[in-house]
């Protein structure tokens, strides 16, 4: 059996593209946007990912390759992004369409996770704040 491929990195594949290639993609995502005035999120009207949690992650198909926007725009605008040490865009507005890159960060799973407690965003929280 030969062995797995390995897919590579988002960063890879950007530094891969040239800069009008990337201007363009930019574009092409901000074209499928609506700005929220009142929040400042840029929010994604394009696909969306599958089942998982609703599918609500923004999805654009780059190289036959389905990738998610925010991570795109994270990737983009944050030129110091290393994937491996951190590979969670975390959503500072918790606006899972948002793709303003002034609104993302890089992170980690438990990063996110501990966001998700402290905001109240998990269930199990939303019961504790019922019943307290």
């Amino acid at each position: 059996m030969p062995p797995a491929r390995k897919r590579a990195t988002l960063r890879a594949l950007l530094n891969a593209m040239t800069e009008l290639e990337q201007v363009q993609l930019v574009a092409r995502i901000l074209g499928r946007c609506d700005w929220d005035r009142s929040t400042g999120c840029i929010e994604w009207q394009g696909s969306r990912s599958g089942n998982r949690r609703g599918g609500q992650y923004g999805t654009l198909s780059i190289k036959g390759r389905a990738l998610y926007v925010h991570r795109l725009m994270l990737a983009l605008h944050c030129d110091t992004w290393d994937e491996a040490a951190h590979p969670v865009a975390r959503h500072r507005c918790d606006n899972w369409r948002c793709v303003n890159p002034d609104h993302l960060e890089p992170g980690t799973q438990q990063d996110n996770v501990d966001d998700m407690m402290t905001r109240g965003r998990h269930a199990r929280t939303k019961q504790t704040k019922l019943f307290a």
